[in-house]
């Protein structure tokens, strides 16, 4: 991670932490209008969530999800938004240059383009297209449930394999050494945010470092959504829209595995699924354990850095505890 990004982000998390609201309790207004558009409806009205989302219509017609960041320094949610920018124009280029060497199970996959965006000094709005369709959640059939999310994570990972170096460039780079470095970061904000769970997450942290060696050696990089849930993947008719991109990445292939363990909005199908595959490889390979069970318990630590809902924190919790029993004593 860029260092003055870092230092950034710090100063923006203290900052924000001490001196303003934190954002779950800010009273949550839409803006009526942006530019052309007018607004529809709110789509993300619980308080916690770090950015405004709604619905919004032009004159003629077109529809656009708007979302909106603001604040009076740069923090992590600024540059997940950005980074979600340059992520969808991206991955729509490359789709589109190699869509007649496109695999057939995949060309049903999209992600919206951008529609809108304008980049302020307190302020950044990200505008796609609006899909009308119905999220995989509301599927009632854990199999094709399963059939799709792997034909996400396999289309994404083709279109990672023949991007240029340029466009490589444009995305984090996650390797052990980036998840060494946050580690002390989300450590202290963990912390300063769930102080009861200090003992759960320092324990954590001993078993992350313990595992290092499990990472000596293993350059396995991939790209990923990191955020594979199936409120995320949208059906309309034969299509497959893909969703909220910002913490798409190069990182181990495990960590998709990990992070679609850890959010709420996949299936109980899925998850045992998922288990049952960490069981499988760990048979052959038993530092896979140890490198899912690292980066699952970065991913929870990194969950538990915000003032999430109860429900949350207690999911979070349990996984991390999960991740910590995942390795060999």
């Amino acid at each position: 991670m860029n260092i003055s990004k870092l230092v950034n982000i710090i100063f923006s998390y203290l900052y924000n932490s001490l001196f303003e609201k934190r954002f779950r309790d800010v009273p949550r207004q839409m803006p009526q209008h942006i530019d052309r558009f007018k607004l529809i409806r709110d789509l993300q009205p619980e308080k916690h969530f770090p950015f405004k989302v709604g619905l919004y219509q032009d004159p003629l017609g077109l529809r656009v999800v708007m979302k909106i960041w603001t604040g009076k320094r740069k923090d992590i949610h600024y540059y997940d938004l950005l980074h979600q920018l340059t992520s969808i124009q991206i991955l729509n280029n490359v789709h589109d240059r190699v869509a007649h060497i496109l695999p057939p199970k995949y060309k049903a996959l999209s992600i919206p383009n951008v529609a809108f965006s304008r980049h302020e000094k307190h302020k950044l709005i990200l505008g796609t297209k609006f899909i009308l369709g119905k999220p995989l959640a509301k599927v009632h059939d854990s199999r094709r449930q399963i059939q799709i999310h792997n034909q996400v994570v396999g289309y994404l990972r083709f279109l990672g394999r023949h991007m240029t170096r340029l466009e490589v460039s444009q995305f984090r780079h996650k390797l052990i050494g980036e998840y060494l470095c946050i580690l002390p970061l989300i450590t202290i904000a963990a912390i300063f945010e769930h102080p009861n769970l200090f003992l759960d997450i320092l324990r954590g942290i001993w078993v992350f470092v313990k595992n290092i060696s499990a990472f000596t050696g293993y350059y396995q990089s991939t790209l990923v959504h990191g955020d594979l849930n199936f409120r995320n993947i949208y059906l309309r008719g034969k299509k497959i829209h893909i969703l909220d991109v910002e913490q798409v990445s190069y990182t181990y292939p495990e960590f998709e595995t990990v992070t679609s363990i850890s959010t709420m909005g996949i299936s109980h199908g899925l998850r045992n699924r998922l288990f049952s595959r960490i069981s499988a490889k760990s048979k052959k390979d038993p530092n896979y354990t140890k490198r899912v069970s690292s980066l699952m318990i970065n991913c929870e630590i990194h969950n538990l850095t915000w003032n999430a809902p109860r429900e949350n924190v207690i999911w979070y919790t349990n996984l991390l505890k999960k991740g910590i029993s995942l390795s060999p004593v």
